[in-house]
């Protein structure tokens, strides 16, 4: 499952079509229903949620999906969670009503969804990975967003850039971040080379974000969709992990000319 809202199109409704059948305050959501896995996935009908004081009522446009989303549909992660629950965390859309206290947001603002929302500034501290991790990270235990309408605390969204649609945006939450995260805690630097292992949403963010700082990238990959990217000009280098090929660290640092590679095994929140 990649960062691509594509994944599941048989998961998708048209929200822009209305469906007689349901009143003004209903919505569609989709939902793990009673055991973890892909077919335990339903299309449901919901009380449209209103908003509290300090939150923001969303119509949801896109959603992206995570290997993370997997991983929690699967019950990988958070094992232990009660049925039905709404997964998936990453999301764009429009404003539609907000409450008493909002500040930051107006109805009809374009928003995106914030991953881990008490992570407002400054550099990822290694307390997100305990309790107060868990407890402010969206698609489980907080809220998921495969539905038609969310409300969310406004510290759970940021205004969507004007330059990115939708569905743009959407992939961008969990992906980007981590991403971004990793190569500037200690910024990558012009001329360095950067290796990434794999062709998923946070190895493809990352070899994008360090072309534009100036570095060299090489990907370790099997899969076909490096090709796309080699004719974008985005990958400088290729070396596959394929079954049969020998010695790729000595292979890359024979292409990085013996320079001291920095290493981006990027790990998904």
């Amino acid at each position: 499952m990649r960062s691509d809202y594509r994944t599941m199109p048989a998961l998708y409704w048209n929200t822009a079509v209305e469906d007689p059948s349901l009143s003004a305050n209903r919505m569609k959501t989709v939902e793990v229903h009673n055991a973890f896995g892909i077919d335990s996935l339903r299309v449901t009908d919901r009380p449209q949620p209103e908003p509290g004081p300090d939150e923001v009522l969303v119509k949801i446009n896109s959603v992206s999906l995570n290997y993370r989303d997997l991983m929690v549909v699967k019950g990988v992660f958070f094992p232990d969670l009660s049925f039905p629950f709404i997964p998936t965390s990453d999301a764009s859309g429009e404003v539609i009503a907000v409450g008493k206290q909002v500040t930051r947001f107006k109805k009809g603002d374009r928003v995106t969804t914030h991953f881990i929302q008490d992570w407002q500034k400054g550099p990822f501290e290694q307390d997100y990975l305990g309790d107060k991790y868990l407890a402010t990270s969206l698609g489980v235990p907080g809220p998921g967003t495969l539905s038609e309408y969310i409300s969310l605390p406004e510290r759970s969204l940021v205004h969507t850039p004007v330059y990115l649609t939708d569905d743009e945006a959407s992939t961008l939450p969990i992906a980007a971040v981590t991403a971004w995260q990793a190569l500037t805690l200690k910024p990558l630097q012009k001329d360095q080379t950067l290796l990434v292992q794999g062709t998923g949403g946070v190895s493809i963010v990352a070899l994008q974000f360090a072309k534009l700082f100036g570095a060299r990238v090489i990907v370790l990959s099997s899969s076909a969709l490096w090709e796309d990217c080699v004719e974008a000009g985005v990958i400088t280098e290729f070396r596959s992990q394929k079954p049969g090929v020998e010695r790729w660290e000595a292979r890359t640092r024979e292409a990085a000319l013996g320079a001291k590679i920095r290493s981006s095994h990027l790990a998904r929140p």
